[in-house]
């Protein structure tokens, strides 16, 4: 089988063509439509959007599961401090400056639910992509754990939102090493 997009050579089982990065769908049995692509369901067409998470890598469901975490973990106490028994807590975005690592998560969830339904081109490789956006989120979460405001601990919050930044940046590595292998 060959890639719709750019006609390279395809492998069984490849979910993107190594060559141009475009979406694989699955080959045709015998006796199936002349185009060689296999559609199923209601409504299906040339237009059809079908959310398959087969599309994605080991690496990329790694980095989308850790980017949502960190979004999530964002929301969770990471500052503290207590006076007279009482103990008062802000959130990950106490910082301004990690609104940019909110929308940074968001972005990459949406990126990587977008390609898992329909076929998305970037002027970079997929895989520089997701180590830039997961690059820069661990860099800021590092930042915003180093600057923990004087007088307060850092809370649980803080430590989710730092191991999952962790764990999106190592999705993004295994991404680029499968597309390495790829």
């Amino acid at each position: 089988m060959s890639c719709r997009n750019c006609g390279a050579e395809l492998n069984a089982g490849d979910a993107r063509c190594a060559a141009c990065g475009a979406l694989v769908d699955e080959p045709v049995r015998s006796g199936d439509t002349e185009t060689g692509i296999a559609r199923a369901g209601a409504g299906s067409g040339p237009n059809a959007i079908t959310f398959k998470l087969a599309r994605l890598t080991r690496g990329d469901r790694i980095v989308g599961v850790a980017s949502l975490v960190v979004f999530i973990a964002l929301l969770l106490p990471w500052y503290g401090t207590g006076l007279f028994g009482i103990t008062v807590t802000v959130d990950g975005l106490w910082h301004g400056w990690m609104y940019i690592t909110l929308l940074l998560a968001i972005a990459t969830v949406g990126y990587l639910a977008a390609l898992a339904a329909v076929e998305v081109r970037l002027p970079v490789p997929h895989w520089q992509a997701l180590l830039g956006a997961t690059g820069v989120m661990l860099l800021l979460v590092v930042i915003a754990v180093a600057a923990t405001p004087t007088g307060a601990s850092l809370q649980w919050g803080a430590i989710v939102g730092l191991i999952a930044a962790v764990t999106a940046l190592a999705g993004a590595l295994l991404r680029r090493n499968e597309a390495a292998a790829a």
